[in-house]
C-alpha cells in the first residue's frame, strides 16, 4: 500500500502542473466514456466528442511537460481524430446539409455501399436488444 501512495505522491511532486492537467484529462475522459456507455444505443456524439477532445488535449500537454513522447503522440492523435469525429457528427464535411446527423448510418466519405438510410437513428442490421 505504501508503494501505491508513494507512486501518487511522486507523480504529484515531480510536476504539479502536469499532474493537474492529467487530473483534468481523467475527469473529462471519464465523463465522456460514461456518457457514451449509458447512451450506447443512440449516443449524441456532439456532446461526447468535446469531452474526449478536452481530455486528450490536456493529457497531451501533460505528456509534453513530462517528456513522455509516445503518450504525447497518442493523445495528440486522439485530439485530432476527435475534431474529425465531431465534424462528421455535425455534418461539417457533408454535401447533404439538409439531412440530420442521425438520418444516415454513415458518412459520405465512407464507402457508399455502407451508407444506408436508417430509421430512428438505428443502424440497419445491428441488433439493439429489441425485437
Amino acid at each position: 500500500m505504501q508503494k501505491i501512495k508513494d507512486f501518487w505522491i511522486n507523480s504529484y511532486k515531480s510536476d504539479k502542473v502536469a499532474f493537474g492537467f492529467e487530473l483534468i484529462s481523467f475527469v473529462f475522459t471519464v465523463i465522456a466514456s460514461l456518457t457514451l456507455a449509458f447512451n450506447a444505443i443512440d449516443p449524441n456524439m456532439l456532446i461526447i466528442y468535446p469531452f474526449f477532445f478536452i481530455g486528450s488535449v490536456t493529457q497531451c500537454y501533460a505528456a509534453i511537460r513530462r517528456g513522455a513522447a509516445w503518450v504525447m503522440l497518442l493523445t495528440g492523435y486522439f485530439a485530432v481524430i476527435n475534431v474529425f469525429g465531431y465534424g462528421v457528427a455535425a455534418l461539417w464535411w457533408s454535401s447533404n446539409k439538409s439531412k440530420s446527423a442521425k438520418s444516415f448510418a454513415c458518412h459520405p466519405l465512407i464507402e457508399k455501399a455502407w451508407c444506408q438510410p436508417v430509421k430512428s437513428g438505428r443502424i440497419r442490421g445491428v441488433r439493439h436488444g429489441r425485437k
